[in-house]
Parts: C-alpha cells; structure tokens; sequence
C-alpha cells in the first residue's frame, strides 16, 4: 500500500509572518505611544510606549474612551479631529495637552490616520503621541516667576514646577505627594483651604491674596489662582494652583503708600509733568493751593494753570525740564475761581533708569500771603521813614517859622507906622507892594507852623461829613466858575478820630491839588463812604485788623501823574509847579496829618487820565472811664 503526502509552500507565509511579528515588536517597544481605537474612539490597542507616556496597563484602558486621556477644555478640539478621521483625512502632527493617569498634564505632539477595511470604511484610528512635557516646559519653569501646582481634588501635590521651588524653597521630590497645605502657615490655613474648597465646588478663582510660608519658615505675601480640571463625565480630576510672590510688591506698595501719605500731608504742591508739559501727578496741597480736584488735572497741560502774561515764561520751563536743569523760579499763577497766586517753586528733572528725561517734579508754595506781609512790611517801613522824615522836617520848619514870624512882626509893625507917614504916590505905591510881600510871607509862615504843629490838636470823635460840609464853602473862592465841586457823601458813618479844622485843611489841600492839576477847569468829586475790600485792593491799602474804617475819596480830571512824580509826590517842598506857584508843602502836609490820625492814603493816577487820592480812616473809639 502506499500514500499521498500534500506539500504547500510556507515560505512566504512565514516570511509574512516574520514581518508581523517584527512590526508587532517594533510598535510595542517603540518610545513613542501608539494606539488604536475604534470610530467610537474606544481603545482597542495600548503599546508600551503608550503606558509609559500615560501610566496605564493596556489591561486598565483597553475598553476606555480616549476622552479619559484629554482634559476638559480640550475635548471640543478632539471631536473636530474625530469628526475629520471619519471623513478619511488624517490630522498631522500638532502640539497639545493630555492627561496621564496620575492626573498630571502633559505637553504631547499627536496625529492621526484613519484605519480602513476590505471594503475600504474607516474601522478605526491609529493615534501616535509623543511627550514633550520636559522638552517644552523646562525653558517655561526656568523664566516662569509664578509657581504652578497640580494637585488632585484632596489637595495631594502632584505637579510642581521650578518657580515653586525658588519661591517656597522646597525641591520638587520633597513635595510631590504631599498636601498642599504645607505651604501654608496655621493662621493661614483656614483661609488657604476655604480657597480651595470654593475650587473644589468647580469655582475659578483669581488674583487671592493668601499669606505662605517658606521652607525656612520666611513670610510670604502670594497673590493666588486656583482653576479645577474636571473630565469628560465632569468629575474633578486635579485643581492647578498658580502662586506669585508678591511679598516685595506689597511693601513696596506699603512704602508708596507711605510716601504718599508723607507728599498729601506736606504744605506744598507736589506736581508731575511730562516732557510735554501734562500733569501726571496731583498731591492734596495742590488741590488746595490751586483749588482743582487730581480728577479734573490729571492729564491736562499745566499751561492750565498759566496766566496769559506769563505764557512765555513758562515756556522756557518747559526748555528747562528738557535740558534736565534743576531751577528754582518765582511767578504768578491762577486758580480754578480766576484768582491770581503768586507761587515759588522749584524744579527737579526726572530721568528713566536708561538715564533720559521723562519729566519733572515741581514743589511749589503759595507765597500769596508771605509777600503780600512782605510789601505790607516795606510800606510800613517806607511809612515810618516817611513820618520820621515829616517830624524832623516839621520841628525844622517850626522853628524856622516861629523865627520868621517874629520877624515879619517886626516889619509889620514898622510898615504900619510908614503907612502913616505922608508918602508920595511912589512911596505908597512901594508900602503896598511890601504890604502884598508881608501877606505872602505870613500866609508861608502859616502853613510852616501847621506842618510844623504835630500832635498839638484835640483828637476827639468827629463825623466826617459834616467837618466836609462844613468846609465846603471854604472852598469855592479858591476854585473859580471854571470848576464844579461834586460831593457824595455816604449816610450814617460811624464817626473817626481827628480835629475837625484839620480834616477841613485835609480838603483844602487835595482840592487845591486837584485844581492845579486842571488848568482849564473840570469836575472835582469828593466822596465818603465805608471802606469796602474792592476800595482796598484798587489802592492798594494796608489796613490792619477787622474793625469798620472810613475813607475819604478826591478826585480829579486833570493831567495825572507819572511814576516818578508819584514817588516823591508827598515828600517835602516837592512840587511840579512852575517857580512861585506852589510851596510844595500841601500834600506831605495831608501825608503827615493822615498819619497823625493812624489813617492810610493811596493813589491811582496815570499821565492824561486824571487822579484819584483815597484816605483811609478808622472808626473812632471812644476811651471808657476808668
């Protein structure tokens, strides 16, 4: 008997077979991770690498959504992707984020192909990752100044970078694994962790302030961010924690703070300019001194501030600030209400840490009041000098008058006995004429020993008005038809202390003043009232205290006055009369007389627009008994 023996050629088989198992090897122990997954992208097949970028057993995730390895915000990005498989085309190679089993994110490079069968549909996808977490992260920690930390849901740390380290002080392997709240001091603790019970409940949370310690037990002041993770069912997988060290912020903030409490509390403006000159800085004084609120400044030119006369000043500010020179300066500025302030100020320029000019600090003080006491000061200075000057003159030119008069008593009393001689018409003709020369000289003499009379009147409590009126009459031979007298005189004033026979030579003098001053006649006003703060500020009167005063007023229409005239104008024989016209005597006369009385005189004048004299008086008080 015999038999058949089949033989079939297995070499290709077995070659097929070879390459099979090959390429099974060569995807198993590939470092990259390669799985594959249904169209419903449940997992089918894990490789090593697979468990080595993700930390799951093929046993573990075979049967797993691939939503398990992709976090929460990243799931809208892979349904596009599935979506885009199914279609046929592939998804290249792109940089994002999953999920290992440990929570832990990771930095990954993915793409994907369709995977067909014999009928050519799409059965499934082949997913190849690669891990790039320590490729890419590690430039971010080594420049990153937050910490950044992952922990699960209990708080136990599982991600913790290099900025953790620099900041808390701990190495990476000492925390790993520990809870979170290490990282925070016993007082601190139930803050910190009512923080993280707020994220557990799925709130993110931004900028905390939280207060940390160090592993050497230092203070540290965190501005914390604490954003949950959930997965595809919305069960919370891990919570990133992101901590910034803040400790020197906050004092520095504490130091500014402290600085600007000093600058508000200081009596001068403080001011910050740009190169342009807009305002960029804005202290309490300032408010006060120029009467803006920093709302309303902050922003806009200082120019603001600048009368228009002193446009031009301030522009060479502006040259200053730009050339970096420090400069002191004086000028005037205006408030918010129109008000002029006169300010000192200095000038500091600002540098960046590069060294140029960005700016200037101004210090600037309110010298309205400093001045103004000043040149108070001067006139009253200038007034005593002047008064002093009036007394020495006047005991000159009384006694010089005294001694004249006798004189002239003599020569009176000898023309008198001439006159009764028989004279010829020649010599009554030279009698008269000496008789004329003797008037002139005595009516000299007069006015010498009322100048030279001081304090020998009786002040006693007058009323102004009616030792006016009853001047008025007086006045008119002196004046002539050419010249009407006006008087406006206000009722009621409270009476001032004086005699009454001098205010009357007070008037007598300033109309005749006016007089003179209009050689073709005009209108002459005489006018009383109570003094006001205007009337002070146009005369520029320097008027103690708060008590009632009374002021006098004479004014003119005639040629006016220089400067230089209104300098000397109540000096002594000063006159600008034509030789033989004038003594020179009766303004510094009215000068001495409104002294005598504690009063205060002042002038407007100006060459072609008349004069205008104001006197001040005041209010008389009367002495109690004792």
């Amino acid at each position: 008997k015999g038999g058949m023996i089949f033989l079939t050629d297995i070499t290709r088989e077995n070659e097929q077979r070879v390459r099979a198992q090959r390429l099974a090897d060569l995807v198993d122990f590939s470092p990259i991770s390669i799985i594959e997954t249904t169209p419903e992208a449940r997992i089918v097949s894990w490789n090593a690498g697979a468990e080595r970028v993700y930390g799951y057993k093929a046993s573990e995730i075979i049967g797993q959504s691939y939503s398990r390895l992709v976090p929460l915000d990243k799931l809208p990005e892979v349904q596009n992707q599935v979506l885009k498989l199914l279609k046929g085309e592939p998804v290249l190679e792109h940089e994002t984020v999953r999920v290992r089993k440990d929570r832990e994110s990771i930095v990954t490079w993915c793409s994907a192909s369709p995977l067909y069968d014999e009928s050519h549909k799409v059965r499934g996808f082949a997913l190849v990752t690669r891990d790039v977490t320590k490729r890419k992260m590690a430039p971010l920690s080594d420049v990153l100044p937050e910490a950044v930390l992952l922990t699960l849901p209990d708080g136990t740390i599982t991600g913790w970078n290099a900025a953790a380290t620099r900041i808390f002080g701990y190495a990476r392997e000492a925390m790993l694994g520990k809870n979170v709240m290490a990282l925070f001091p016993p007082e601190g603790q139930m803050d910190a962790r009512a923080l993280v019970e707020r994220a557990r409940f799925g709130e993110s949370l931004f900028d905390y302030d939280a207060e940390g310690r160090s592993q050497s037990g230092q203070k540290l002041l965190l501005s914390m961010t604490l954003l949950p993770s959930r997965d595809a069912a919305g069960t919370l997988t891990n919570l990133t924690l992101v901590a910034r060290d803040v400790t020197e912020l906050k004092q520095a903030e504490e130091r500014i703070s402290q600085l600007t409490d000093l600058v508000d509390a200081s009596q001068e403006a403080v001011v910050r300019d740009d190169l342009e000159g807009r305002i960029l800085y804005w202290n309490k004084a300032a408010e006060r001194i120029y009467g803006y609120s920093a709302q309303e400044v902050l922003g806009q030119p200082f120019s603001m501030l600048i009368p228009e006369e002193q446009a031009e000043d301030f522009k060479k500010v502006l040259g200053y600030i730009k050339d970096g020179r420090s400069i002191q300066y004086e000028g005037v500025r205006r408030r918010k209400d129109g008000t002029r302030i006169n300010i000192r100020a200095t000038l500091v320029p600002l540098r960046r840490s590069e060294g140029d000019i960005c700016g200037a600090s101004i210090f600037i003080a309110d010298v309205t009041e400093q001045l103004h006491l000043r040149e108070t000061l001067r006139k009253q200075e200038e007034m005593l000098r002047q008064v002093q000057k009036m007394e020495a003159m006047g005991r000159l030119a009384s006694g010089v008058a005294h001694d004249f008069n006798n004189w002239l008593m003599v020569l009176k009393g000898n023309l008198y006995t001439l006159e009764k001689e028989i004279l010829s018409a020649e010599g009554r003709e030279a009698a008269q004429h000496m008789r004329e020369v003797v008037k002139l000289a005595s009516d000299l003499t007069r006015q010498l020993l009322l100048f030279g009379r001081g304090g020998s009147s009786r002040v006693q409590g007058i009323d102004l008005n009616e030792a006016l009126m009853a001047g008025g009459p007086l006045l008119k031979p002196l004046l002539g038809p050419a010249f009407q007298l006006k008087m406006d005189l206000a009722a009621s004033l409270p009476p001032v202390g004086g005699d009454p026979s001098e205010f009357q030579q007070i008037m007598m003098n300033l109309v005749v003043n006016a007089r003179d001053a209009m050689p073709r006649g005009g209108a002459i006003e005489i006018r009383s009232g109570m003094l006001t703060p205007e009337i002070i500020q146009a005369f520029d009167l320097s008027v103690p205290g708060e008590d009632p005063w009374v002021y006098l007023q004479v004014r003119d229409q005639g040629e006016g006055m220089d400067a230089e005239v209104r300098r000397h104008l109540f000096e002594p024989f000063f006159t600008t009369k034509p030789e033989g016209k004038g003594t020179g005597l009766g303004l510094a006369q009215v000068y001495g007389l409104v002294g005598k009385y504690g009063g205060r005189i002042g002038l407007q004048s100006q060459k072609g627009a008349g004069t205008t004299f104001t006197l001040a008086f005041p209010a008389w008080k009367a002495e109690k008994p004792a």
